[in-house]
């Protein structure tokens, strides 16, 4: 029997590795993919029948990319037809990523369908929406980040909301991030003052109660934070 080379023996482990992974066709290292021969094959066959989720998501990428330098028109043209795509297709990755598209374009039919995100049945594009909103950039998008901040069910919704709202270099920013800060979930805690520091250029370290204090009406000194920090460390 011929002996393998080491370039050989490592491609064909890296095929048997990737045939053996169970759940997504692509196993748990989809960059991999490209070089399994046999997936090569579908993604031929699938484009036969319409453009597959790989190119679906590649074009999306390229819109957000290009959003910038698109004219009034292109944009509007494009979110009308993401819009649709949107409460049309079913694919939770696709449907999150013409979401964070959504976010790019600044027309208003974009922003009708971001108000539409925010309630959608899944988390992962509700998290999506946070971020889109955050790309907006308007009065609207803190508005839409304290709305879910305050009142979404899910944990991970609620801590891409208090991520984004860090953004705003705004007042309103600030006091949407007093429910984060006022939240006994220390993880929750942590990352209101990190957007805290960025929306109120204040600093006063990872001190809660100082936080506390400053983002219900009083103006302790910054120097305080030496007194009863947290140490966040400890809980990661």
């Amino acid at each position: 029997m011929k002996q393998l080379t080491g370039d050989t023996s490592i491609l064909m482990c890296t095929w048997i590795v990737l045939a053996c992974c169970g759940g997504c066709a692509t196993g748990p290292f989809p960059e991999l993919a490209q070089l399994n021969p046999m997936l090569q094959q579908e993604w031929k066959i699938d484009k036969k029948y319409g453009p597959t989720l790989r190119d679906q998501l590649a074009e999306l990428e390229a819109v957000q990319k290009s959003a910038g330098q698109m004219s009034a028109d292109e944009q509007e043209r494009w979110a009308q037809q993401l819009s649709q795509l949107m409460s049309d297709d079913s694919n939770l990755v696709l449907r999150a990523s013409i979401v964070r598209t959504l976010g790019k374009l600044e027309t208003a039919t974009a922003t009708s369908a971001l108000r539409l995100a925010v309630s959608d049945p899944e988390a992962d594009v509700r998290i999506a929406a946070c971020e889109a909103w955050r790309d907006q950039g308007t009065t609207e998008s803190v508005e839409m980040l304290g709305r879910l901040l305050e009142s979404d069910t899910d944990f991970d919704v609620r801590l891409a909301a208090t991520r984004c709202l860090g953004r705003f270099r705004d007042p309103t920013a600030v006091q949407a991030l007093a429910v984060a800060i006022d939240d006994s979930d220390p993880a929750m805690q942590y990352r209101a003052i990190q957007s805290l520091k960025n929306a109120s250029g204040r600093n006063y370290g990872n001190n809660v109660p100082a936080w506390r204090e400053f983002v219900h009406g009083g103006n302790p000194t910054e120097e305080s934070s030496g007194g009863v920090a947290l140490k966040f460390g400890e809980w990661f």
